[in-house]
């Protein structure tokens, strides 16, 4: 997964058409285990391997929607009365493949934010992070002889996630109004639990 995944940044309606592409496909895929032809037909048999596949294919469209999709889905790998196992176990690699956002930009952001670079503000700033995340990174620190850990968000999370978490509820009212189910609904609840 590369770092330019993280650039993708759609305001208001077209981040919805964003989604919209990356995700329609697959939501079709799993419509079609219940109805052959979407709206009548017997279920199309699936095989364990074309689980695999389709969880692949999921993760893959996640990463590339962003830092929205990459939280909510390690949120999904742990909730099994949602998912099934294959899907579950797919979206746990998206726990530890996140890139790092690069020092410079990590640098950028903090001395927008207190006015003065990172070598000013601390005695010690390490420029290796310990931990990259799907919203932030977590730098080490030495602030006032204290030891200390920096979080830095994303460049530009905070309007891609409110503009992702719009999107999701509008997807997620139109899906519950069709297909009323306790998976919908738990699907709710997860981006709900998540905008707060």
């Amino acid at each position: 997964m590369s770092a330019g995944i993280y650039a993708l940044v759609a305001p208001g309606r077209m981040r919805l058409f964003v989604i919209l592409y990356r995700l329609l496909p697959l939501a079709v895929a799993f419509w079609r285990d219940h109805r052959r032809w979407l709206f009548f037909g017997a279920p199309a048999v699936r095989t364990t391997a074309d689980h695999e596949r389709r969880a692949e294919r999921l993760v893959v469209q996640l990463a590339a929607l962003g830092p929205t999709f990459v939280k909510m889905a390690q949120l999904f790998a742990g909730r099994a009365d949602l998912l099934a196992p294959v899907y579950a176990r797919a979206l746990t690699m998206l726990t530890d493949q996140v890139p790092m956002v690069p020092v410079a930009e990590i640098e950028r952001i903090l001395t927008a934010e207190y006015g003065v670079p990172p070598d000013e503000l601390f005695e010690r700033f390490d420029r290796i992070p310990l931990a990259a995340a799907s919203l932030g990174q977590v730098h080490r620190a030495q602030h006032e002889g204290e030891e200390v850990v920096v979080k830095v968000l994303r460049p530009g999370v905070e309007r891609l996630v409110a503009a992702d978490v719009r999107a999701s509820r509008r997807i997620i009212r139109v899906v519950e109004r069709w297909w009323p189910n306790p998976h919908v609904i738990g699907t709710r609840v997860v981006i709900e639990e998540f905008s707060l």
